[in-house]
């Protein structure tokens, strides 16, 4: 795993990503919210979410995992805005750890 970027709506308060046989966080998306009237920054709507990216150093080291293993995602809404479209899902990218293996031998 070396990309992480989670994808919720208005209201959204956090949106984790967990492995779900250890129980690790292994990211908490930042969530961006707008201050001002300028076009794009709408105060109070929900105007960026930063990803988890992992690497060579200086960023943490990549993730190993095999494509059967169980992740889990819990997002938290705001219940005191209505709102409708309710959701949350991640868009992650992956390397082959047998091709970075071969490529680095």
């Amino acid at each position: 795993l070396v990309y992480a970027v989670g994808h919720v709506h208005a209201a959204a308060l956090s949106v984790d990503l967990f492995d779900d046989i250890t129980g690790e966080r292994l990211c908490r998306a930042d969530l961006r919210f707008g201050d001002s009237d300028r076009p794009g920054d709408e105060k109070g709507y929900l105007t960026g979410i930063l990803p988890c990216v992992w690497g060579p150093a200086p960023l943490p080291a990549p993730r190993i995992y095999k494509r059967s293993h169980p992740m889990r995602t819990v997002v938290r809404y705001n219940s005191t805005q209505s709102h409708t479209g309710v959701m949350g899902l991640w868009l992650l990218a992956t390397s082959d750890a047998g091709m970075a293996a071969a490529s680095s031998g």
